[in-house]
């Protein structure tokens, strides 16, 4: 099991969980022995213990977002100084459990079935091919024969990159800057297959007057949508505007997705506002969908894990026929919505969030 952090001094620590009958046992607690309760407050018990394994450096300035692989053995992170790096750690066999569902007939969603074979294959790229699509900044002979290691550097963006996710089937790696664009990479390679920034004349995301230090976009668990958050909205598709739902038809081996319907009616507003812009995977161009959050910035976007059946019910009317969904799935996930003052939790089955949470602590902090 295995932990990265990362911050202003420019490098990426992979902790590593050591288990021992010590820590497993509560071994510790007789070091609590004669110690008043003010001492006992700040010598917690250690129920886990992680050490430091790998140290990485390549960025130069301040590293903003990491996201795992989906098979635990690389890593994505973006940094200050404009530049995107996946590392491939050769960490071992790691245990996960996040893959995308097994969708049924009736809708309802299976066990979960663990992605083989990631077809990324930066674990089988040589050390030349790494010189090859990097050439400026490979590695070292030594550094990459000492450490197993080798890494990618993508420096296509104009501004930091704020924010950085990595596809769960393994096929895309996302990065989204304050120079106002998304990047979507052929994971393993330098090969950006989408640069997103605008639709027709409208810019999708805010620029950099907007300070935050956090733009960061995620997968849905499936793969088949992805948010970005620090999104600009002068027009977009949203609640009640009649939209028919998209239509995604996921390839249970590829995951891809076809047919999906981006061409409603746009609806103007007044003025700019901030949103979360939805794209399908099958179209990185424009946004099939926009979640208007008005003068809230969103900084990030988090999914849970585990996919729900779909509500019988809609949620204002509380009767009736079940509602129509806004994506063709048999199931919708749920997913959160981080303000710089709140939160917003909303489902994939309709546009308007189900729960709010606002003030009292730093949401910031949650993401």
């Amino acid at each position: 099991d295995y932990l990265a952090s990362a911050g202003d001094d420019l490098f990426i620590i992979i902790w590593s969980n050591q288990k021992s009958a010590n820590f497993e046992s509560g071994g510790t607690d007789g070091a609590k022995d004669g110690l008043d309760d003010d001492d006992e407050e700040e010598t917690a018990t250690s129920l886990e213990r992680w050490i430091p394994c790998r140290n990485l450096r390549r960025h130069l300035e301040d590293i903003y977002d990491l996201c795992w692989s989906p098979d635990g053995q690389a890593l994505v992170s973006g940094s200050v100084d404009h530049s995107v790096i996946i590392w491939q750690l050769n960490l071992g066999p790691v245990s996960s459990s996040g893959s995308p569902p097994k969708t049924l007939s009736n809708g309802v969603v299976g066990p979960a079935a663990r992605v083989s074979n990631p077809p990324y294959s930066i674990s089988q790229m040589t050390d030349s091919a790494a010189t090859d699509l990097a050439p400026d900044l490979a590695l070292s002979s030594a550094a990459t024969v000492s450490s197993g290691m080798k890494s990618l550097i993508m420096r296509d963006h104009k501004h930091y990159v704020q924010g950085v996710t990595w596809d769960p089937t393994g096929f895309y790696v996302a990065s989204l800057s304050s120079d106002r664009a998304c990047r979507v990479y052929r994971a393993g390679t330098r090969i950006c297959l989408a640069h997103v920034s605008k639709a027709g004349k409208q810019r999708l995301f805010q620029d950099d007057s907007w300070k935050s230090f956090f733009r960061r976009l995620s997968f849905s668990p499936d793969g088949l949508l992805l948010i970005c958050p620090a999104g600009n909205l002068e027009e977009a598709v949203f609640a009640g505007s009649g939209t028919a739902p998209a239509s995604l038809s996921a390839s249970t081996s590829s995951g891809n997705i076809t047919n999906a319907n981006c061409d409603a009616p746009r609806i103007p507003f007044v003025s700019p506002q901030h949103a979360a812009h939805i794209f399908l995977r099958c179209n990185f161009t424009r946004p099939a969908v926009s979640l208007p959050t008005g003068s809230r910035p969103v900084v990030c976007v988090r999914f849970c894990p585990q996919p729900f059946q779909l509500r019988p019910t809609h949620l204002l009317n509380g009767a009736g026929d079940r509602p129509e969904s806004l994506f063709d799935l048999n199931y919708r996930w749920l997913f959160c919505l981080v303000l710089e003052d709140g939160l917003l939790f909303f489902d994939t089955q309709q546009t308007i969030p189900f729960a709010q949470v606002r003030g009292g602590f730093c949401s910031l902090w949650c993401a």
